[in-house]
């Protein structure tokens, strides 16, 4: 949002809390000097909403960054040591699996699909 809609945004919303200001003076007959008074704690009540969004939003994006920069420097050594899991894990499945195959199990049928074997994953 360009720096000119965001003053013609301003604007706009001062006039709708100066003109629901009068109206609210006039409909409930108050004196005027409160007026001022609703006008300023309307105004403060927008400016503390407004700094509270913009707070918000500065610790997420610090919080983000801080993540994305932890990633960042602990991915490649993490890649490499998953990586060098994944292909020990694989060359194992695949001793296991020939292991199988030679088997001496053809008589109930396919070794790998015919043995009582479970399979646990993790560390």
């Amino acid at each position: 949002m360009g720096p000119v809609l965001k003053w013609i945004i301003v604007g706009l919303v001062l006039v709708l809390v100066i003109s629901a200001d009068i109206f609210l003076v006039i409909k409930m007959e108050w004196p005027w000097w409160m007026f001022l008074g609703v006008l300023l704690g309307a105004i403060v009540a927008i400016f503390t909403v407004v700094l509270t969004v913009r707070g918000i939003r500065a610790l997420l994006r610090n919080r983000a960054e801080s993540q994305a920069a932890a990633q960042a420097s602990g991915a490649t050594a993490q890649s490499l040591e998953t990586q060098q899991r994944r292909r020990l894990m694989q060359t194992a499945w695949a001793e296991v699996i020939k292991q199988l195959r030679k088997a001496k199990l053809r008589t109930p049928g396919n070794p790998i699909t015919a043995a009582p074997w479970y399979l646990m994953i993790g560390p």
